[in-house]
């Protein structure tokens, strides 16, 4: 049973991101590059909720590889008590549908 969820543009787009650059190499190190999105934007905009939807059709499609991720805001406070909180909320949301 997969997530239902309805997203929007912006997570596609995240994805869609995120599948044209996760296997490319940089040439000064010959090593795998690390892919970095990032969201900027008006308030209220969804853009958090869009990037939880995407990181959760990222991590749900590769399973079985390991992944790295972080997410930044521009202080700890606003990381802790807006990014966390949502992704929190969210996360309760997705598991829920899928009872």
């Amino acid at each position: 049973m997969g997530v239902k969820f309805n997203p929007n543009y912006l997570c596609y787009y995240i994805f869609y991101l995120w599948l044209e650059n996760r296997d490319k190499i940089n040439p000064n190190t010959g090593k795998k590059s690390l892919v970095t999105i990032f969201n900027q934007g008006g308030t209220r905009s969804s853009k958090t909720y869009d990037f939880i939807h995407a990181l959760y059709k990222i991590l749900d499609s590769n399973r079985n590889d390991k992944l790295y991720v972080s997410i930044y805001r521009s202080t700890l406070v606003k990381a802790r008590d807006t990014t966390l909180k949502d992704f929190i909320s969210e996360k309760h949301q997705i598991f829920q549908r899928l009872a």
